[in-house]
């Protein structure tokens, strides 16, 4: 409880000028505070995991669920991301990054949504990408180590600036192995099914 009520704290002392600025900024074309609220927020889920990890669940392991660009090892090295900023993933102090195991979740195919609900059929993959490399396996769900792999043959394009999409659908380039410790690929994916309150759907 404690935690909590230091967290709002935080939010209504800090957060809320940085979100009002972030609106006000987007509405004019300037996304310079909206990065710097995406750092904020990401600081402040880095502080909770650490909380999490050290004082709430010192001997558990536990599994940190969250979209690709917030768990990525070097986030501001992707090109062609809507945040190229650090994220959680990247501030993340060398000593744990050792003790993680970061997996990154993408689509080869089927729909999927965005923040605001709306639904989005995932782009066809390009040749030579992430997805369309590990979706030769030809199986509805596949996993792929990167990891412990060595730059061979076969495995060079874990090595490699490499096309994919984030979101299924917002082109970027990233080295696969630089971001992630492994890559779970589904073959078809849909949205969630959201639940509405009663106001919501009288205003739809």
């Amino acid at each position: 409880m404690e935690r909590s009520l230091n967290d709002r704290i935080s939010v209504a002392q800090e957060y809320v000028e940085i979100s009002i600025q972030s609106n006000a900024g987007m509405g004019e074309g300037d996304y310079t505070w909206f990065l710097k609220s995406m750092e904020w927020r990401d600081k402040a889920m880095l502080d909770n995991l650490i909380w999490l990890a050290t004082d709430v669940y010192p001997t558990e392991k536990f599994i940190v669920w969250a979209h690709n660009d917030h768990i990525r090892k070097a986030q501001s090295e992707v090109m062609g991301s809507p945040y190229p900023v650090k994220l959680m993933g990247e501030m993340l102090p060398d000593e744990w990054k050792k003790y993680s195991y970061v997996l990154g979740l993408y689509a080869a195919g089927g729909k999927t949504s965005d923040n605001s609900g709306k639904t989005h059929d995932v782009l066809p993959l390009e040749p030579g990408s992430v997805e369309s490399i590990i979706s030769a396996a030809g199986s509805p769900y596949t996993f792929i180590d990167l990891r412990y792999r060595n730059n061979e043959r076969g495995n060079s394009w874990m090595f490699e600036p490499r096309y994919s999409y984030s979101w299924g659908m917002i082109p970027e380039s990233l080295v696969p192995r630089d971001q992630y410790d492994g890559i779970l690929l589904l073959d078809d994916v849909n949205p969630p099914q959201y639940i509405r309150s009663s106001s919501s759907k009288t205003a739809e």
